[in-house]
């Protein structure tokens, strides 16, 4: 055999191999997962987002709180800033007051809310507002983009826009004190994978943070936590930030019952997440 046939034969065992679904990855192949972590709601990636219905954008928590901002700044000609590059007081409170996502610390009055740090909606919204390209500073004003202006018409173009600066730049790390950047935001097409999967019944949020890291385990190397296990600690960490955050933020998620602090939450998916998002199985 030549060296050309031989280089032939390899490539056709390696091609077959990254072909093969793993247990690991719930019986996706190296290749599709490949396309999940790189290509994110793109052609040949299997999870995709789906055309939504006019009457239920409104059930999207982060995709409302970005649209209300984007409306001011068309209304206003944009948004003066303050001397520090935040949104001024009077947008943080008519955005928060829209009561499309509720903090607790903010509504039982342990916290107050006044500028534009103080709420995690609020800063987030402002954030994914400028990563997804619809707005940008300029001669401190926040102003529309023409990316902005195509959306302001155009709900679902706004929603991928949003999902794409979410899934794919936003920063997962920047609102808890976990140094562990890339867990949840590294194959969070993957969760939405098993939230479809499994999220028919009642589950507790451990359940799915042990096969995201079956999944990734390279993602808990050299994890030292100050207190408790690397497993509870690796496990709050996903918790937080795929379920409190990106679950509660998109709708795809509800929580069942009471959760005291630190502790496992029994979860479900919601209805929303099929019409959200296409999810093929594996090949």
């Amino acid at each position: 055999m030549d060296l050309d046939s031989l280089n032939e034969e390899i490539k056709k065992i390696m091609d077959a191999r990254n072909n093969t679904g793993i247990p690991e990855f719930e019986g996706y192949s190296p290749f599709e997962m490949h396309n999940i972590v790189q290509y994110l709601f793109e052609e040949n990636c299997p999870i995709k987002i789906i055309k939504l219905k006019t009457e239920d954008f409104h059930r999207i928590p982060i995709f409302n709180g970005v649209k209300f901002l984007l409306n001011q700044l068309s209304e206003m000609d944009g948004i003066k800033l303050t001397a520090k590059g935040y949104l001024p007081t009077k947008i943080v409170s008519d955005l928060y007051n829209q009561k499309y996502y509720s903090e607790d610390m903010i509504d039982k009055g342990i916290s107050k809310l006044y500028k534009e740090t103080d709420s995690l909606f609020v800063r987030l919204c402002r954030i994914i507002l400028e990563l997804s390209g619809v707005a940008k500073k300029s001669k401190g004003k926040l102003i529309l983009t023409k990316e902005g202006n195509n959306c302001l018409l155009n709900d679902q173009l706004l929603l991928e826009e949003i999902l794409n600066a979410y899934c794919k730049k936003f920063n997962w790390a920047y609102f808890d004190g976990y140094e562990l950047e890339n867990i949840g935001r590294l194959g969070c097409g993957f969760s939405i994978y098993l939230l479809n999967q499994y999220g028919n019944d009642v589950r507790q949020t451990d359940f799915y943070a042990k096969k995201y890291f079956t999944a990734y385990p390279m993602l808990i190397e050299d994890i030292h936590p100050r207190y408790g296990t690397v497993e509870s600690y690796i496990n709050r960490c996903y918790s937080y930030r795929m379920v409190e955050q990106f679950g509660m933020l998109t709708g795809i998620i509800k929580k069942i019952g009471v959760h005291k602090y630190g502790e496992p939450k029994f979860i479900q998916k919601s209805e929303l997440l099929n019409l959200l998002f296409e999810v093929n199985q594996p090949k």
